[in-house]
């Protein structure tokens, strides 16, 4: 892995995430050596890219909070009013990201795939 610097290309990898939890995901990061992995990886990689040509404007939330007020809730502690907005806009995201795939399916049929699978959680956004 030395010969590839492969650790210098995580670190500026990591560099452009945006999350804690994304560069942690990273740095962890090793080389795969299944082939079909790598080519699903691969055909995920080219429907992002065909997506980001029709549109760079794509609808994302970042995770990275949502998992700590997960961890509050199951404890069994209430989430404060501000975290109960940011918590709305996720599911807001969340709606706007499948509407946003429903006409890439025959561009990114993966992905599409990925996006039908978020649940619909409109009644507890009311």
């Amino acid at each position: 892995m030395e010969q590839l610097d492969y650790h210098r290309i995580l670190n500026n990898v990591a560099d452009k995430a945006i999350t804690k939890r994304a560069k942690a995901k990273i740095m962890a990061s090793r080389p795969l050596t299944n082939k079909k992995r790598i080519e699903h990886l691969l055909e995920e990689v080219r429907e992002a890219v065909q997506i980001l040509k029709i549109s760079s404007s794509v609808p994302i939330h970042s995770l990275d909070e949502m998992s700590g007020y997960l961890e509050q809730i199951n404890k069994g502690l209430f989430l404060r009013p501000d975290q109960l907005t940011i918590v709305l806009s996720f599911l807001d995201h969340c709606r706007k990201l499948k509407r946003f795939m429903q006409d890439k399916e025959f561009t990114a049929p993966l992905i599409t795939t990925y996006a039908w699978s978020i649940n619909d959680l409109g009644e507890l956004e009311q």
